[in-house]
């Protein structure tokens, strides 16, 4: 009698338990010791996309955000080591190709083990506008008025410096003639400063969004391989350049030749900020922000593809983080900076659709996102 009353309650228990996994609204999953999928509950579907025969002996790695390969890992070594774990973030892949924040609670299950994760996706983009939010709209005003006035006077500056230079060379015609001798150097000096002249106003063209661009579809994984060994020999032999790329990256519509200006200048940039060596971070990613979240800076909801930058250097003050994007702006000493590189990138990235963001701590590093839209007829 005993024994029957004790089994009722195990199989009482047990059917409780199974309830409890296919009416959660959180995700749960079983994993073996190979670090493949053994089982998963049905939110998996609804939040992820994925169905259990997806899902079912797929490595746990493939899910996993590419920057989060080492830290999943490290928890895993925890795992299996006996521990419990409790409130852990991670990023999951959404069948679609974007990704989704989980808080994480684990324990070891038969050799492997057994996890239960919330999607606090929302919320995180909540916390990350709220905290965003007064330094941005700051910066946007700040960025707007700039905007205007560097592009009036950038299309004013840059016919005047170009009738300069027709003028210089239809002189130069008059002395190859023979008019006039020994003129020659300093038409060519004169020259060199109107072409200097040319091209910072090409870069303040740049920021106001008024230059003109020759968007393609662009493969971000692609085009990185193809500038990572000038990359390198940019950056020097003291400095380690690491890639963190997306495995399927969507593809976004960029003028190339921009888009590569734009990652030489954040690499050098970097470069700069290690005089003693360091490490760099090329990355890419895969994102989607949600209409019912308030995006920073003005971005428009939806499907975008990053390419960041990040160094492990000095860093930057919160108030040359604020200006960083403005023209004319430098924290570099006197002599090694004009200011207009950042200002390009940012311009760039507006024009483009996308946004240009910068993180930076003293004594932290720096980090710049470069956020393009995802172009969706060539996927």
């Amino acid at each position: 009698m005993l024994a029957s009353a004790y089994e009722q309650q195990v199989q009482a228990r047990t059917a409780d338990l199974d309830h409890i996994w296919q009416l959660s609204s959180n995700v749960m999953i079983e994993v073996r010791p190979d670090l493949t999928v053994g089982n998963i509950n049905p939110a998996w579907s609804q939040v992820l996309g994925w169905t259990r025969e997806e899902m079912l002996g797929m490595p746990i790695l493939y899910l996993a955000h590419p920057e989060d390969h080492q830290w999943t890992l490290e928890l895993v070594g925890q795992l299996q080591n006996g521990e419990t774990l409790q409130d852990v973030e991670s990023r999951l892949r959404h069948k679609d190709g974007h990704y989704r924040v989980f808080i994480w609670s684990a324990m070891p299950s038969n050799g492997g083990y057994t996890a239960v994760g919330r999607d606090s996706t929302q919320e995180r983009e909540q916390e990350e506008a709220l905290h965003d939010a007064e330094v941005l709209l700051r910066q946007r005003h700040k960025m707007e008025t700039i905007g205007q006035l560097s592009g009036r006077m950038a299309h004013d500056v840059n016919s005047l410096l170009e009738g300069v230079a027709n003028s210089l060379t239809l002189l130069e015609q008059h002395l190859a003639q023979g008019r006039l001798e020994r003129l020659d150097v300093c038409i060519d000096m004169a020259k060199g400063a109107a072409s200097q002249a040319i091209t910072l106003v090409e870069r303040l063209l740049a920021f106001s969004r008024h230059q003109e661009l020759n968007p393609q579809p662009v493969d971000a994984n692609r085009l990185i391989h193809e500038m990572t060994a000038a990359l390198r020999q940019s950056l020097g032999p003291q400095i380690v350049l690491q890639m963190h790329l997306e495995s399927v990256p969507w593809t976004v519509l960029v003028d190339i030749e921009q888009l590569q200006n734009a990652l030489h200048h954040l690499c050098s940039n970097a470069r700069d900020a290690l005089p003693a060596g360091g490490t760099v971070i090329v990355s890419t990613g895969n994102v989607r922000y949600h209409a019912r979240v308030g995006v920073k800076d003005g971005l428009v909801p939806g499907d975008y593809t990053y390419v960041q930058v990040e160094d492990n250097g000095c860093g930057m003050a919160p108030e040359a983080v604020v200006r960083a994007f403005e023209p004319f702006f430098t924290s570099k000493p006197a002599g090694q900076g004009h200011g207009l590189g950042l200002s390009m990138v940012y311009g760039l990235l507006r024009q483009s659709g996308g946004r240009a963001w910068i993180e930076s701590e003293p004594g932290k590093g720096t980090r710049v996102k470069l956020l393009l839209p995802r172009h969706m007829t060539q996927d």
